[in-house]
């Protein structure tokens, strides 16, 4: 719920649709909708576009929900940095859960925003992504 401006605009509003359309969520702008302090503040709604039907589909057989199944298990005996990895997928609101692969995931998710931890600088931390993507799609066809 952000401050207006003397001009009664939203500052870095564009700042946060450009945000926004490159995560493919929508932000909205409800003046009339402030509770905080009316007339000086304003509520600003970011929101997938996705349905919640097939957010619900999506999450029925993601990656993610497979990690958080089975987090002990990978977990166990495990460096640190796998449970690193683990822990930073988790953890992020923006991980796809519909990424079919560990290249999927790499070219439409790690590269913009998580490119420090996954892609390029740190292999480690690649190496056991990938290592994890492949237990998942291996699991999968086992089933």
């Amino acid at each position: 719920m952000p401050y207006l401006d003397t001009d009664g605009k939203v500052p870095k509003l564009i700042e946060a649709q450009e945000l926004a359309s490159r995560l493919g969520w929508t932000c909205e702008v409800h003046k009339e909708w402030s509770w905080h302090m009316a007339g000086v503040t304003t509520l600003v709604l970011f929101r997938r576009p996705t349905p919640h039907h097939e957010m619900l589909h999506m999450w029925s057989s993601s990656f993610k929900r497979w990690l958080y199944e089975n987090k002990g298990r990978l977990t166990k005996g495990n460096p640190r940095v796998y449970r690193y990895v683990i822990e930073d997928i988790l953890d992020c609101s923006h991980f796809p859960l519909n990424a079919t692969s560990y290249d999927d995931c790499r070219d439409r998710y790690l590269k913009e925003f998580a490119p420090q931890l996954f892609h390029g600088m740190d292999e480690s931390m690649a190496d056991n992504f990938k290592r994890l993507f492949e237990k998942w799609q291996f699991e999968l066809e086992a089933n």
